[in-house]
């Protein structure tokens, strides 16, 4: 009997609001903001695209893959690795902070990032960066 009586209680004290456009809204009604998430999205999608890039870059040009080795005892695969990482949170950094306060469209950014995931599959993908390299040294 107590919970029904609370309930109804708690129904009356809720807040109504009326649909003039000039009313005040609910904090729970106001558009989220998407920019940061849409931003953190889109960079990971860039730097696996450059993980790609740089995997195929290296195969093709040899002094490259000198270039990256950081670690003797890793190789070139340190360079590999450090690069896209530098350059995934410097792109995050950046559209985080241009996107902050921002509601964005989603859907190209999430186009743009699929993209950018499939670059990075393909350039990792030992056929096609053997491939690229064989024509870029014309073997």
């Amino acid at each position: 009997m107590r919970t029904a009586r609370t309930q109804r209680s708690a129904r009356v004290a809720a807040p109504v609001l009326d649909g003039r456009p000039d009313a005040a809204r609910l904090a729970s009604e106001a558009p989220l903001r998407n920019g940061p998430a849409a931003a953190t999205i889109l960079a990971a999608g860039i730097g696996a695209a450059c993980l790609g890039i740089i995997v195929t870059c290296a195969e093709a040009f040899r002094p490259l893959s000198t270039v990256l080795t950081f670690s003797k005892t890793v190789g070139p695969l340190s360079g590999k690795t450090t690069v896209p990482m530098v350059v995934w949170l410097g792109v995050w950094a950046v559209i985080h902070w241009r996107w902050r306060e921002r509601q964005v469209h989603f859907r190209p950014v999430a186009v743009a990032t699929v993209v950018f995931v499939i670059v990075g599959l393909l350039g990792t993908f030992p056929p096609v960066y053997g491939v690229v390299a064989a024509f870029v040294r014309h073997e």
